[in-house]
């Protein structure tokens, strides 16, 4: 990966989803991990749709984008889903968490040093200090 890529907002989700499951101690219900990543104010809804309740479950947006990038997760091996409703995060997950923790630390870095053109993309790294 590179530093375009960790601006992407999917590799932002997926930091988000396993940062807030292993928050949680590696392992927990679906409702816990997005009402972390709530309550930490891990996540900032770019657009109103994100935030705008779903008619076929009444939540928002944001929080079924999120379930479905745990999805993504657990197909590429990060996280696991033998246990229904239950988010874990696998040994390859943990040690992708690092490589994106690490990234972000680096772009965040960069920015922290780049010209006043660039700062705008600062708030995307800017989770890391909370």
């Amino acid at each position: 990966m590179n530093l375009k890529e960790n601006l992407k907002r999917e590799t932002q989700k997926r930091f988000l989803v396993l940062l807030s499951t292993m928050d949680l101690g590696g392992s927990a219900k679906r409702c816990d991990v997005l009402d972390n990543i709530e309550r930490k104010e891990y996540f900032w809804p770019a657009f109103e749709s994100e935030m705008r309740p779903l008619e076929s479950t009444n939540a928002p947006a944001w929080r079924t984008d999120f379930s479905y990038t745990r999805k993504h997760l657990v197909t590429e091996g990060y996280m696991d889903d033998t246990i229904r409703g239950v988010w874990e995060v696998t040994d390859n997950g943990k040690k992708y968490l690092k490589q994106l923790a690490f990234l972000f630390k680096e772009l965040d870095d960069y920015l922290s040093n780049a010209d006043e053109n660039s700062k705008e993309y600062h708030f995307q790294s800017s989770m890391l200090h909370k």
